[in-house]
């Protein structure tokens, strides 16, 4: 019965645990998309003047703000996040 017991409470453990850090994105991984962040608003604020969509928080705040989303985020999201900067980079350099 104690086993069943310590059993479960271990379950219960790596079922809030690990998904968790599953998702979550490594501080190197979050230091190179912080900083690739950086270069892509640099490149928008010269490129994208006058687009109307670069008005969220995804083209704006420094190094700090873009690593503690990061870490917070999955892979995923993360790679999500810096598609979506470079689709929008994509279309003003064409106009």
């Amino acid at each position: 019965m104690r086993l069943l017991r310590y059993i479960a409470v271990a379950g219960l453990i790596l079922g809030v645990v690990l998904p968790r850090a599953a998702k979550s994105a490594d501080p190197a991984f979050c230091d190179a998309y912080a900083h690739a962040a950086l270069r892509q608003i640099e490149v928008a604020e010269h490129v994208c003047v006058s687009s109307p969509n670069l008005d969220s928080s995804r083209w704006s705040g420094g190094f700090r703000h873009h690593y503690d989303w990061c870490l917070a985020a999955s892979y995923q999201q993360a790679g999500d996040e810096r598609n979506a900067r470079r689709e929008v980079l994509d279309r003003c350099g064409r106009h």
